[in-house]
Protein backbone atom coordinates (compact mmCIF):
# COMPACT_ATOMS: atom_id res chain seq x y z
CA UNK A 1 0.00 0.00 0.00
CA UNK A 2 1.52 3.01 -1.02
CA UNK A 3 1.00 6.45 0.80
CA UNK A 4 -1.96 8.04 -0.87
CA UNK A 5 -3.55 5.09 0.14
CA UNK A 6 -2.63 4.79 3.56
CA UNK A 7 -3.71 8.42 3.84
CA UNK A 8 -6.95 7.88 2.17
CA UNK A 9 -7.74 4.73 4.88
CA UNK A 10 -6.67 6.89 7.41
CA UNK A 11 -9.72 9.61 5.82
CA UNK A 12 -11.79 6.69 6.22
CA UNK A 13 -11.20 5.56 9.64
CA UNK A 14 -11.39 9.57 11.23
CA UNK A 15 -14.82 9.35 9.37
CA UNK A 16 -16.04 6.70 11.27
CA UNK A 17 -14.78 7.81 14.41
CA UNK A 18 -16.14 11.60 13.82
CA UNK A 19 -18.97 10.67 12.51
CA UNK A 20 -19.69 8.48 15.73
CA UNK A 21 -20.43 9.30 19.39
CA UNK A 22 -18.64 6.35 20.62
CA UNK A 23 -16.71 3.11 19.51
CA UNK A 24 -16.28 0.11 21.63
CA UNK A 25 -13.08 -1.84 20.64
CA UNK A 26 -13.25 -5.64 21.12
CA UNK A 27 -10.61 -8.68 20.02
CA UNK A 28 -12.35 -10.47 17.88
CA UNK A 29 -9.72 -13.74 18.18
CA UNK A 30 -11.48 -16.81 17.96
CA UNK A 31 -14.56 -15.35 16.75
CA UNK A 32 -15.95 -17.35 13.15
CA UNK A 33 -17.44 -14.88 10.05
CA UNK A 34 -21.09 -16.90 10.87
CA UNK A 35 -20.47 -15.55 14.62
CA UNK A 36 -19.58 -11.96 13.28
CA UNK A 37 -22.51 -11.90 10.53
CA UNK A 38 -24.82 -12.76 13.46
CA UNK A 39 -23.40 -10.21 15.82
CA UNK A 40 -23.57 -7.74 12.85
CA UNK A 41 -26.80 -8.02 12.49
CA UNK A 42 -27.81 -7.83 16.41
CA UNK A 43 -25.88 -4.42 16.09
CA UNK A 44 -27.63 -2.93 13.34
CA UNK A 45 -30.78 -3.71 14.78
CA UNK A 46 -29.83 -1.56 17.27
CA UNK A 47 -28.96 1.01 15.50
CA UNK A 48 -24.74 0.15 15.22
CA UNK A 49 -22.45 -0.85 13.05
CA UNK A 50 -19.22 -3.15 13.00
CA UNK A 51 -15.99 -1.98 11.46
CA UNK A 52 -12.93 -4.64 11.39
CA UNK A 53 -10.07 -1.83 11.73
CA UNK A 54 -6.31 -2.00 11.49
CA UNK A 55 -4.83 -1.28 14.46
CA UNK A 56 -1.82 1.02 12.90
CA UNK A 57 -4.44 3.15 10.83
CA UNK A 58 -6.62 3.66 13.63
CA UNK A 59 -3.48 4.57 16.20
CA UNK A 60 -2.89 7.36 13.37
CA UNK A 61 -6.36 8.49 13.02
CA UNK A 62 -6.57 8.74 16.80
CA UNK A 63 -3.23 10.31 17.35
CA UNK A 64 -4.57 13.11 14.24
CA UNK A 65 -7.72 13.83 16.46
CA UNK A 66 -5.64 14.19 19.81
CA UNK A 67 -7.06 11.69 21.80
CA UNK A 68 -4.98 9.83 24.23
CA UNK A 69 -5.60 6.69 26.32
CA UNK A 70 -5.40 3.84 23.51
CA UNK A 71 -1.92 2.49 24.22
CA UNK A 72 -2.12 -1.08 24.25
CA UNK A 73 -5.59 -1.24 22.94
CA UNK A 74 -4.83 -1.76 18.81
CA UNK A 75 -2.57 -5.15 19.61
CA UNK A 76 -4.27 -8.24 17.86
CA UNK A 77 -7.61 -8.26 15.80
CA UNK A 78 -9.24 -5.20 16.51
CA UNK A 79 -13.38 -4.51 15.47
CA UNK A 80 -14.95 -1.26 16.49
CA UNK A 81 -18.45 -1.52 17.35
CA UNK A 82 -19.82 2.04 17.03
CA UNK A 83 -22.52 4.26 16.59
CA UNK A 84 -24.37 7.86 16.86
CA UNK A 85 -27.22 7.81 18.85
CA UNK A 86 -26.75 5.49 22.33
CA UNK A 87 -24.20 3.55 23.56
CA UNK A 88 -25.78 1.19 26.21
CA UNK A 89 -27.79 -0.91 23.35
CA UNK A 90 -24.54 -1.50 21.68
CA UNK A 91 -22.75 -2.06 24.99
CA UNK A 92 -25.98 -4.62 25.80
CA UNK A 93 -24.97 -6.64 22.35
CA UNK A 94 -21.77 -7.12 22.91
CA UNK A 95 -22.34 -8.27 26.62
CA UNK A 96 -24.84 -10.45 25.52
CA UNK A 97 -22.21 -11.78 22.77
CA UNK A 98 -20.08 -12.60 25.50
CA UNK A 99 -22.36 -14.47 27.66
CA UNK A 100 -23.70 -16.48 25.01
CA UNK A 101 -20.08 -17.53 23.75
CA UNK A 102 -18.04 -17.96 26.90
CA UNK A 103 -16.52 -14.57 26.84
CA UNK A 104 -15.22 -13.82 22.97
CA UNK A 105 -15.15 -10.66 21.93
CA UNK A 106 -13.40 -9.21 24.70
CA UNK A 107 -13.68 -5.47 25.06
CA UNK A 108 -10.13 -3.31 24.22
CA UNK A 109 -11.31 -0.03 25.06
CA UNK A 110 -14.22 2.07 24.90
CA UNK A 111 -14.02 5.68 22.99
CA UNK A 112 -16.74 8.26 24.59
CA UNK A 113 -17.15 11.57 24.30
CA UNK A 114 -14.01 12.55 23.35
CA UNK A 115 -12.11 10.37 25.76
CA UNK A 116 -10.96 6.86 25.81
CA UNK A 117 -11.73 4.34 28.97
CA UNK A 118 -9.95 1.20 29.52
CA UNK A 119 -12.18 -2.48 28.85
CA UNK A 120 -12.06 -3.05 32.16
CA UNK A 121 -14.69 0.24 32.23
CA UNK A 122 -17.04 -1.57 30.10
CA UNK A 123 -19.41 -2.79 32.09
CA UNK A 124 -20.70 0.67 33.90
CA UNK A 125 -21.65 1.70 29.78
CA UNK A 126 -23.83 -1.36 29.84
CA UNK A 127 -25.97 -0.54 32.63
CA UNK A 128 -26.21 3.19 31.29
CA UNK A 129 -29.69 3.92 30.66
CA UNK A 130 -31.13 4.82 27.01
CA UNK A 131 -32.54 7.92 26.09
CA UNK A 132 -35.97 6.54 25.84
CA UNK A 133 -35.39 4.73 29.94
CA UNK A 134 -34.80 8.37 31.32
CA UNK A 135 -37.58 10.22 29.48
CA UNK A 136 -40.21 7.17 30.94
CA UNK A 137 -38.25 8.16 34.81
CA UNK A 138 -39.19 11.52 34.26
CA UNK A 139 -42.28 11.58 32.96
CA UNK A 140 -43.55 9.10 35.48
CA UNK A 141 -41.87 11.75 38.56
CA UNK A 142 -43.86 14.67 36.89
CA UNK A 143 -47.11 12.83 36.36
CA UNK A 144 -47.22 11.40 40.05
CA UNK A 145 -47.31 14.75 41.87
CA UNK A 146 -49.92 15.75 39.21
CA UNK A 147 -51.99 12.74 39.62
CA UNK A 148 -52.00 13.12 43.59
CA UNK A 149 -52.69 16.49 43.46
CA UNK A 150 -56.10 15.82 41.03
CA UNK A 151 -57.16 12.95 43.83
CA UNK A 152 -56.53 15.48 46.55
CA UNK A 153 -58.61 18.45 44.37
CA UNK A 154 -61.16 15.65 43.46
CA UNK A 155 -61.97 13.94 47.56
CA UNK A 156 -64.17 16.95 48.94
CA UNK A 157 -66.29 16.34 45.68
CA UNK A 158 -66.58 12.54 45.93
CA UNK A 159 -67.39 13.05 49.06
CA UNK A 160 -70.14 15.23 48.87
CA UNK A 161 -71.09 13.05 46.30
CA UNK A 162 -70.96 9.85 48.20
CA UNK A 163 -73.39 11.39 51.28
CA UNK A 164 -75.70 13.00 48.46
CA UNK A 165 -76.29 9.66 47.20
CA UNK A 166 -76.38 7.97 51.16
CA UNK A 167 -79.14 10.64 51.62
CA UNK A 168 -81.48 10.33 48.58
CA UNK A 169 -81.43 6.28 48.85
CA UNK A 170 -82.59 6.93 53.17
CA UNK A 171 -84.85 8.74 51.68
CA UNK A 172 -86.06 7.37 49.52
CA UNK A 173 -86.07 3.99 51.50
Amino acid sequence: MDKNQKQIKVLNVLGYFDSSAFAILVDFTGVNMKMIDDFKGRVRERGGNVLVVKNTLARVALKKRNVDGYTGSFQGPTMLVYGREEISPLAKAVKEFQKANKGLLPVKAIYFDGSVFPGTKFDAFTSMPTKKEIQSRLVGMFQAPLTQLIRTLRAPQVSLMNVLKARAEKMAG
